[in-house]
């Protein structure tokens, strides 16, 4: 997820401020899982704060065309963490 430091409401308002941010870290993720397709996507204002969701995909993921949120599995807090390595290591 790319969040902005700086608190902006709504995504729209920043458009060209997240290309760059968004970009390095979609990048991180295709090296990180090894794919070449990375979706981002704006979803929700229950959280009154601008952001992005970027989701790493892979052919027959289970989720179609579309991000479906019921089939999105649980990962423990150690894989989390050997995940975030993983793309910190890519991030440079």
């Amino acid at each position: 997820m790319i969040v902005p430091k700086k608190h902006y409401r709504w995504v729209w308002d920043i458009v060209e401020d997240y290309s760059k941010p968004t970009n390095k870290v979609a990048a991180a993720l295709k090296k990180a899982f090894n794919t070449d397709y990375v979706v981002s996507f704006v979803m929700g204002d229950e959280v009154p704060h601008a952001h992005i969701h970027l989701v790493p995909r892979f052919p027959n993921d289970g989720h179609g065309g579309l991000i479906d949120l019921k089939n999105i599995k649980t990962i423990s807090a150690d894989e989390m963490v050997k995940i975030a390595e993983k793309i910190n290591a890519n991030l440079k």
